[in-house]
């Protein structure tokens, strides 16, 4: 086996947005991290404590996505609806 090319293995302090410090074994020197096991929803056991992680406004985009979708599948169906009145009413024929 080669020597000399494997990177160091280092103890590395890990820092959470929601203020958990821990530490893991990593070849990278310090990070910090968006969510970890104290902070993740699936990990609380529910309460005062319990949040959603909403990075970049999600929940709200996929929201305005839906009722958007929403608003356009009523408006084709009224679409529709009205196409439909306008062929079943009979046509005058012209002798």
């Amino acid at each position: 086996m080669k020597k000399n090319i494997h990177p160091t293995w280092n103890k590395t302090k890990v820092t959470c947005n929601c203020g958990a410090v821990f530490t893991i074994g990593t070849t990278i020197s310090e990070f910090t991290a968006d969510i970890c096991s104290k902070c993740h929803p699936a990990f609380k056991k529910g309460g005062a404590n319990e949040y959603v992680v909403d990075r970049d406004n999600r929940i709200e985009q996929f929201k305005a996505r839906m009722e958007k979708s929403a608003t356009l599948i009523a408006e084709r169906e009224k679409a529709k609806k009205v196409s439909k009145t306008k062929s079943s009413e009979p046509k005058s024929v012209e002798k």
